[in-house]
């Protein structure tokens, strides 16, 4: 899991990092940070190995989700011909569609 590759501990003393699915980027804290608002942002490669595909994968489910939930979506995943290949921005458009939407159906259905 994308999890395993950074350290981690419930106190939160060992936290290194995260791994934007979105964008494909890795950011990484430094290891004795004085307000923990210094970090590194690089994105992910093929180099990164196992971090690399787990991310793609993860971002690839999310897309293929957000499609079906998002027709604007899926059309651009239709004309890209493969998930991988959806911009960030379509995925940042539709995660926020999605969002919005579901706030009104929600809200829609309580009233």
């Amino acid at each position: 899991m994308l999890d395993e590759h950074f350290s981690s501990s419930i106190a939160g003393s060992q936290f290194r990092g995260v791994v934007d699915i979105l964008t494909l980027q890795k950011l990484i804290w430094e290891e004795k940070p004085k307000s923990g608002s210094h970090f590194d942002c690089t994105p992910l490669t093929e180099e990164d190995g196992s971090l690399f595909l787990e991310a793609q994968e993860a971002r690839d489910s999310l897309t293929d989700q957000l499609a079906m939930l998002d027709d604007t979506l899926a059309e651009v995943v239709i004309e890209a011909g493969n998930l991988n290949k959806v911009s960030t921005q379509a995925l940042t458009s539709s995660v926020r569609r999605v969002t919005v939407l579901q706030v009104f159906v929600f809200k829609t259905k309580i009233f």
